[in-house]
């Protein structure tokens, strides 16, 4: 599968959006929720006393949980022209680089944040539960105390698939790789 993402181009995050337009252009694209909470919170936050910050906290991010984004959007770029561009020895946590990061990511991402579409037509806002998936999928493959080479790594996901499946498969593998055993272990001859 490398191999296959690698010959398409699908070696990082900016080709990203050109493989899912191509490839999946008819999915819906929606960005998840929980970096935008972040995003929010920081730039609402930086350079204000906390009471003032969570109060435009809570204004932006429950315009854009409404779908209403381009309104936080505008407040940011009025908040972020009166401040100015950060300059080159400026801190990342400063106020203008952290409203300058928060407007770019906003500005780049405006289209796959529209939440109060998504939650309509029943649609995940997060990532959570995949990688939750993936999580789990890792620590039954790739746990403590076990090592895979490449054919071995490849041969666990087709078992773990008939494992799951309906018709139990695995009995009958099972049954044949006993009744064909020799007692010898194969190896293969490197080269």
């Amino acid at each position: 599968m490398a191999q296959a993402a690698w010959a398409l181009g699908a070696d990082g995050w900016a080709n990203n959006g050109r493989l899912r337009a191509r490839f999946f252009g008819s999915l819906v694209a929606g960005r998840d929720f929980l970096p935008a909470l972040a995003y929010v919170d920081a730039a609402a936050r930086a350079g204000r006393p906390l009471e003032q910050g969570w109060e435009c906290y809570r204004a932006w991010i429950r315009w854009v949980w409404q779908g209403q984004g381009a309104r936080g959007v505008e407040q940011l770029r009025k908040r972020h022209e009166e401040g100015g561009m950060p300059g080159p020895e400026e801190s990342d946590t400063s106020v203008r680089s952290v409203g300058g990061r928060t407007l770019g990511y906003w500005t780049n991402h405006q289209d796959q944040s529209k939440y109060d579409a998504y939650r309509k037509a029943g649609l995940p806002r997060t990532s959570s539960r995949r990688e939750s998936g993936v999580k789990q999928r890792n620590s039954r493959v790739k746990g403590s105390q076990k090592f895979w080479g490449q054919h071995g790594a490849e041969a666990i996901v087709p078992l773990r698939a008939d494992h799951r499946s309906d018709d139990q498969p695995l009995e009958e593998f099972f049954r044949q790789r006993q009744a064909n055993a020799t007692g010898q272990r194969r190896y293969r001859r490197a080269g």
